[in-house]
């Protein structure tokens, strides 16, 4: 389960630890637990079309992203944010405005100078 560990500790995160339950909290989940530790969001997503296989096509962050608001709307009073983030974020996943989303890991991002050449997520949403 390389993507369902991901999905599964990020959870077990936001239940045990109300740091990830804030606005920068949440950020910095998704930036540990989905991109630094490599989601691969490109295959994932659909982006690489001429390597698209429909083994690799997944929904899983999207999945991730409808948990928390599952959970939002349990325990809306636990939370720092509210449904207009996962909103924002599931929005642009499939935007392409955010270099964040577009590459399947950090040698990616690097080699096609994401950082460079596009605007973190994080920027706009702190």
């Amino acid at each position: 389960g390389w993507d369902r560990t991901a999905q599964l500790s990020s959870i077990s995160q936001i239940y045990l630890d109300p740091y990830y339950r804030t606005l920068e909290g949440f950020c910095v989940l998704i930036e540990k637990e989905f991109v630094s530790f490599g989601h691969q969001f490109a295959y994932r997503l659909g982006y690489h079309i001429e390597e698209l296989d429909e083994n690799n096509y997944s929904q899983v962050f999207i999945q991730f992203l409808d948990c928390v608001y599952q959970l939002l709307n349990q325990f809306d009073h636990k939370f720092e944010f509210n449904s207009n983030l996962l909103n924002f974020i599931a929005f642009h996943l499939y935007s392409g405005k955010y270099g964040t989303f577009l590459f399947n890991n950090e040698y990616d991002r690097v080699k096609y100078k994401a950082k460079l050449e596009t605007v973190s997520i994080w920027t706009d949403i702190l």
